[in-house]
C-alpha cells in the first residue's frame, strides 16, 4: 500500500489532532505551502491534517502573502512574471483595500535588477502579520510531512526571519551537507532546505525561497532553549 493511501485510510478511521494548533481534531486536509502560491497546472502539493479553524483562519494572510511575494522587487523570471499576471494582479484587482495598501507608499526611483535602468516605483510595507503566521504555518506543516510528528504548539517556539535577499552565509548554509533540499514546481517557484538536531528533534532549521523574489527562515525550539553548537542541524 502506498504511503499516501495509507495516510488517507488512517485519516478516515480516527480523526488525528490538527498539526497546526495541536489541540482540535483535524477535520480537513490543508495545503502547505498555500495552494495560492502555485498557478495552474500545479505540481503535486503537500497536504496535512488540520482543523477547520486553522485551515480557514489564515486565508486572508495567505492571500496577502501571495500578493506581496508577487510585487516584491527582484530579478524577473518567466515564473515570477506569470505569477504576478495571473496571481497577484488578479487578486489586487478584486481587493480595493489591498490595492490602497500597495499604492499608498511614497514614490521612489530604483534601478531595475533586470534592465539596469532607473524606474519609478512605490514603497510599501509588508506587514509581519501577513508574513510570519504564513511562514509558521508552512513550517509546522512541512515538519509533520517530513518527520511524521507535530511540533508541540504549546511548548515549542517558532522564530521567523524576514530576509530581504539570500545572503551568502545563508546560501552556503542552505547548500551545506547538513540540510536536505526540496522544491515544488521547480526551484524558481518554491524551494526550501531543512534539518533538525538529532539529539533534540524539536530543534529544527528551515530556509524558504519563493519565486527568486523572497526568502524567509524559521527556527523551531522549545521555549527558553538555546542552541548548543552540537545541536545545529
Amino acid at each position: 500500500m502506498g504511503e499516501a493511501k495509507r495516510r488517507k485510510q488512517q485519516f478516515r478511521k480516527t480523526l488525528p489532532t490538527c498539526v497546526l494548533c495541536g489541540e482540535r481534531p483535524a477535520t480537513t486536509m490543508d495545503h502547505v505551502p498555500p495552494k495560492a502560491l502555485f498557478l495552474q497546472p500545479r505540481p503535486k502539493l503537500i497536504t496535512v491534517p488540520a482543523c477547520e479553524i486553522c485551515n480557514r483562519g489564515a486565508s486572508e494572510a495567505e492571500a496577502k502573502f501571495m500578493v506581496y511575494v508577487s510585487v516584491k522587487r527582484g530579478n524577473d523570471t518567466p515564473s515570477s512574471i506569470e505569477f504576478w499576471k495571473n496571481g497577484g494582479f488578479k487578486t489586487v484587482k478584486k481587493n480595493n483595500k489591498l490595492l490602497r495598501e500597495l499604492t499608498s507608499g511614497a514614490p521612489l526611483y530604483t534601478r531595475s535588477p533586470s534592465t539596469g535602468q532607473f524606474e519609478l516605483t512605490r514603497t510599501f510595507q509588508w506587514p509581519r502579520e501577513a508574513h510570519d503566521p504564513v511562514i509558521e504555518k508552512i513550517t509546522r506543516g512541512l515538519y509533520y510531512h517530513h518527520f511524521g510528528s507535530s511540533i508541540p504548539a504549546s511548548t515549542t517556539a517558532i522564530e521567523v526571519s524576514f530576509l530581504d535577499k539570500l545572503h551568502d552565509p545563508i546560501r552556503d548554509f542552505a547548500m551545506g551537507q547538513h540540510l536536505v533540499r526540496r522544491s515544488l514546481g521547480r526551484d524558481d517557484i518554491f524551494c526550501y532546505a531543512y534539518g533538525r538536531a538529532e539529539e533534540a528533534p524539536e530543534c529544527s532549521c528551515w530556509i524558504y525561497q519563493f519565486y527568486l523574489r523572497h526568502w524567509a527562515g524559521a527556527i523551531t525550539k522549545p521555549e527558553g532553549h538555546d542552541f548548543d553548537q552540537d545541536e545545529v542541524p
